[in-house]
């Protein structure tokens, strides 16, 4: 039974980042390739973008490893949200070459994966670990609730308006209430109300 953690307003700090992160990602995953169409880029770029994506989320994971035994969770968080959110912007912002949207890729990437131990992290440290299984299931279901919406809503606005732009704004503003979730948890009286539980 997890009902008294579900009544604590940090632990749905936690699950609704990571439903942030799952809308992120199932846009990035469904869509990309219809992103890159509609940039009028060849639709083959789709293969390699994808590729290079991969193969940054292995050095971001790894990336992950090491700098949460350095950082707090939060600022981990912080820092991968706000790296996601500096991502989109320079795509907005840039001209759209082959060469700008790889490097997106690789940005892109680097916080693919990276906010998965970093969340279970968070949540076994504020809640313990005997119940994380139970606990991280609610998070998860949080997560797959972001990912549905961001790959229903990237279709329904690209189909609506034949541009992604509204989405990608979406994301953005998502993510910097993401960093403001995990600056709320960073805060000394967050952590003294969740131990009082």
């Amino acid at each position: 039974i997890v009902n008294d953690v579900l009544r604590v307003p940090a632990f749905w700090f936690s699950a609704l980042s990571f439903g942030v992160c799952g809308f992120h990602i199932a846009f990035v995953t469904t869509h990309m390739p219809g992103v890159i169409e509609r940039c009028g880029l060849s639709p083959s770029l789709a293969g390699l973008w994808l590729a290079v994506l991969g193969a940054a989320n292995i050095a971001g994971s790894l990336a992950a490893g090491v700098l949460l035994k350095r950082l707090s969770t939060q600022a981990f968080l912080m820092g991968v949200f706000s790296l996601r959110a500096i991502s989109i912007v320079l795509l907005l912002a840039l001209p759209i070459s082959p060469t700008v949207m790889l490097g997106i890729a690789i940005l892109m990437g680097l916080s693919y994966m990276a906010l998965l131990p970093a969340i279970s992290l968070q949540v076994g440290e504020r809640f313990g670990t005997e119940r994380l299984a139970t606990i991280f299931g609610v998070v998860a279901l949080v997560h797959q609730i972001g990912s549905f919406a961001g790959a229903w809503l990237g279709g329904l606005v690209a189909e609506a308006t034949g541009r992604d732009t509204l989405t990608w704004s979406i994301d953005i503003g998502l993510a910097l209430l993401a960093i403001a979730f995990q600056w709320r948890l960073a805060r000394p009286q967050s952590s003294r109300a969740t131990k009082a539980m």
